[in-house]
């Protein structure tokens, strides 16, 4: 028998008589690393309209939970923390309502550790009948490796000379995450 804390080599000494002495065990908590095969996988949505500020590049915080295998994307943030190293493949939507603008500028980012590194596309359609109006809609997807601890969101950078909301539907905005 070893005792004298977690995974101790040291010797466990039991002292007592042949009638009062036994020993229990008690499995208080799971391993604390994910195993290579585990699926790490995670999809938010958000129908907040959050407000996006002009010229700049703004993290989206998805708060509506689809699933997520292992609790590591925080919905207060729109921040998803790596619990293990390997690949991850990220993909982040958001949808911005306007009236007709030549002068958008609009891209979905992909942050690692708090920085861009790596821009999506903008797609722009006109709404028939809704006064002129056009969906933007942001988005990039990656493949980004990964240590534990690291992080990823998805941001969007958003410029048409003043703030603007996100559209409040839930299958314009969303983040999915999983390991490869």
């Amino acid at each position: 028998i070893f005792g004298g804390g977690n995974n101790s080599v040291s010797t466990l000494t039991i002292n007592g008589s042949a009638n009062s002495t036994y020993l229990e065990a008690e499995k208080i908590s799971g391993p604390s690393q994910v195993a290579a095969s585990e699926l790490i996988a995670c999809r938010y949505t958000t129908v907040a309209g959050q407000t996006l500020t002009n010229a700049s590049t703004t993290t989206v915080v998805y708060g509506t939970k689809d699933y997520d295998t292992h609790g590591l994307f925080n919905p207060a943030t729109g921040v998803f923390t790596a619990q293990s190293a390997g690949k991850y493949e990220i993909t982040g939507v958001g949808q911005v309502a306007m009236s007709n603008s030549f002068s958008v500028d609009i891209v979905g980012s992909i942050k690692k550790n708090g920085a861009v590194i790596s821009n999506g596309s903008q797609i722009g359609i006109a709404l028939a009948g809704v006064g002129g109006n056009q969906v933007y809609s942001a988005q990039a997807t990656d493949l980004i490796d990964m240590k534990a601890g690291d992080t990823l969101e998805f941001a969007i950078f958003f410029s048409n000379g003043g703030n603007r909301s996100m559209t409040t539907g839930a299958n314009n905005n969303s983040i999915k995450i999983r390991r490869v």
